[in-house]
C-alpha cells in the first residue's frame, strides 16, 4: 500500500522577497532602491513596531507537496520584478510588455496569496488537519487506504484550485491598464500584509468586506517606497505624481485592508 504524501512544512514567504528589499533601508527622494536593511513593522493589534529583516516577515508555514509547484511558477514573476523599478525611474516602463506584464502578475499573485494563501494554508489549519489525518487507525487497512486517497486528492486539488484563482485573478487584471503613482517628495507609500488594496467609491475596502477585483472602484499596490501601480479602465501609460492628501487617503486604505501588519521604509 503506497503511503501518503508529506505534509512537512516550510516558509513561503506570503509577500515576495523583491518587493519587501525595496521597503529596506533608508530611502529618500533619489533612492527608490534602498540596500537590503531592515524594515519598520507595526502591529495593529499592539499599536507598536519594530524592525526587522525581509527574511523574518511576511511568510506563512505551509505544505511543501502542496505549494512546492506553484512556488516554482510564481517565482518566474517575482525574479523579473528587479529590473522594473529602474525602468519606472529611467521611463521606460510603458514600452517594455515584459514590465507591463510582470506588474500585472505581482498584482494577481499578491491578491491571491494575501486572502486565500493564509486562510487556507496557513500553520494552524495545517496542523489541525494533519491531527485529524492522525486520529485515522493505521491498523484498519480501509481507513488506511482512505487517509492515503484523501491525502494523494488534496495535493492535486489545491494546487490546482490555487492556479484556477490565479488565472481568474489575472484575467480581470489584464482587462485593465497600467498606471503609476508616485509619492510627493520626502514622503513614502506604506506596504499592507495584503499588498493588493482594493476599494470602493462607498468606503468599502477588501474581500474581507465584500470587495472583489471585479467590484472594486480602485486597485493599487505599492512597488517601493516612491512608486505604486494601479489599475485603470480609463487611461493608459501614465505616471502620476500624486499630491500629499492623495497619498494620506490611500496609505490609510493600506492601513486599514492590512489584516494584522503594515511596513514602512525606516526613516
Amino acid at each position: 500500500m503506497p503511503n501518503p504524501p508529506s505534509l512537512a512544512t516550510f516558509k513561503s514567504h506570503q509577500i515576495s522577497q523583491t518587493l519587501l528589499k525595496q521597503f529596506c533601508g533608508k530611502a529618500n527622494d533619489k533612492c527608490s532602491r534602498p540596500s537590503d536593511g531592515k524594515i519598520r513593522v507595526f502591529d495593529k493589534r499592539t499599536g507598536q513596531s519594530k524592525l526587522k529583516t525581509k527574511g523574518a516577515i511576511g511568510f506563512l508555514e505551509a505544505s511543501r507537496e502542496l505549494l512546492g509547484s506553484l512556488e516554482k511558477d510564481w517565482g518566474k514573476i517575482e525574479n523579473k520584478f528587479n529590473a522594473v523599478i529602474s525602468h519606472i525611474e529611467d521611463e521606460t516602463f510603458f514600452n517594455s510588455p515584459e514590465d507591463l506584464a510582470t506588474v500585472r502578475g505581482m498584482i494577481g499573485l499578491h491578491f491571491i496569496r494575501s486572502f486565500l494563501f493564509q486562510r487556507m494554508l496557513g500553520k494552524a489549519e495545517t496542523e489541525s488537519f494533519i491531527e485529524l489525518l492522525n486520529q485515522v487507525q493505521d491498523k484498519v487497512i480501509e481507513q488506511q487506504a482512505f487517509r492515503v486517497l484523501w491525502l494523494n486528492d488534496l495535493v492535486e486539488m489545491v494546487p490546482q484550485m490555487m492556479k484556477e484563482h490565479m488565472k481568474k485573478a489575472l484575467k480581470i487584471i489584464e482587462s485593465c491598464k497600467i498606471e503609476i503613482a508616485e509619492a510627493p517628495s520626502g514622503h513614502n507609500f506604506i506596504l499592507g500584509d495584503t499588498p493588493v488594496v482594493n476599494l470602493t467609491m462607498d468606503g468599502r475596502v477588501g474581500l474581507q468586506e465584500g470587495v472583489g477585483l471585479s467590484t472594486s472602484d480602485i486597485v493599487f499596490m505599492p512597488l517601493s517606497p516612491r512608486y505604486a501601480a494601479s489599475l485603470t479602465q480609463k487611461h493608459s501609460g501614465r505616471h502620476i505624481k500624486l499630491n500629499l492628501g492623495l497619498l494620506r487617503f490611500l496609505n490609510k486604505k493600506t492601513k486599514h485592508q492590512a489584516i494584522r501588519w503594515f511596513y514602512a521604509v525606516p526613516l
